[in-house]
């Protein structure tokens, strides 16, 4: 019963297939609602209603399955070449679009965490 509640029940060979998808599933969710509640002071100073806001990303999070089954695909060959030959964006560009909005978030008092903690997570791969 309790397994139902939860909604979709997957089955995994062994107990660390179980535990990684729980690890992957779970650190969505909360990744994704870290960014939003990180967002939220920016959203509100700048007036963007909640409802606004929670549209756009239902919106946009619609294409989240088939982007994640892209991103599996173009990472079966984890190789250097394979990356330098194809990117969906560098890891520098990347930097770059989370590094470019701290001076707007240090205007307005708002948190850099979430910019902050993507950019270490960059420069470290």
């Amino acid at each position: 019963a309790a397994l139902r509640a939860l909604g979709v029940t997957s089955f995994c060979a062994g107990v660390g297939a179980a535990r990684a998808l729980d690890y992957a599933v779970v650190d969505m969710a909360f990744v994704t609602l870290m960014s939003y509640a990180s967002n939220a002071a920016m959203l509100e100073r700048e007036g963007v209603d909640a409802s606004v806001a929670v549209a756009a990303i239902s919106h946009r999070l619609a294409a989240a399955p088939a982007a994640l089954e892209a991103a599996a695909a173009r990472m079966a060959d984890r190789s250097d070449g394979a990356y330098e030959s194809n990117p969906t964006a560098t890891l520098a560009t990347w930097r770059n679009f989370f590094d470019s909005r701290r001076p707007y978030l240090d205007k307005i008092g708002a948190s850099r965490v979430l910019p902050d903690f993507c950019i270490d997570v960059l420069d470290r791969a």
